[in-house]
């Protein structure tokens, strides 16, 4: 049973073709998957131009440990943070957020309109290049996305 294009798929509208956009121009697309124990939040952007558009894409890089949980995790995780942006690509930054917890964040051009595929092949291949960023955060002694601190994480003012 063929469908009549375009049609409306949730926040998308279907072409023939199956390519996906926004259905309302100022409302953009967004959801969230977990990866290696973390969330990604994931964004369509503002439009470029009429053939392009931006992806925003959120991986949530670890928490930086208490001064209350002793050694010097603390200092070491501060010390990868500032080495860190001058090693990631183009246009990807870190955001250390109020709750110390930090962000490894990207904005990356997009066909639009755009396939499933080609949006599901994006996000994959920021999670791969993520990796590398987030192991080395690891290593350098930030807590694990969704890490319990030991009762140690501020949760204000919740």
């Amino acid at each position: 049973m063929p469908l009549d294009a375009p049609f409306v798929l949730g926040p998308f509208t279907v072409d023939s073709a199956g390519r996906l956009r926004p259905t309302d121009a100022g409302s953009f697309p967004a959801f969230s998957l977990r990866w290696r124990g973390g969330g990604i939040e994931v964004r369509l952007a503002r439009p470029v131009d009429q053939g392009a558009g931006l992806i925003a894409l959120r991986a949530a890089a670890g928490r930086v440990p208490s001064t209350a949980s002793g050694g010097n995790r603390r200092a070491a995780a501060f010390a990868a943070m500032a080495g860190l942006p001058g090693l990631l690509p183009a246009g990807w930054r870190l955001e250390l957020q109020p709750d110390h917890s930090l962000r490894l964040v990207a904005e990356m051009a997009l066909a639009m309109p755009t396939t499933a595929t080609e949006l599901l092949c994006a996000v994959t291949g920021y999670l791969l290049a993520a990796a590398p960023y987030l192991d080395l955060l690891g290593e350098a002694g930030l807590e694990a996305p969704g890490a319990d601190a030991g009762g140690m994480v501020n949760t204000w003012p919740g």
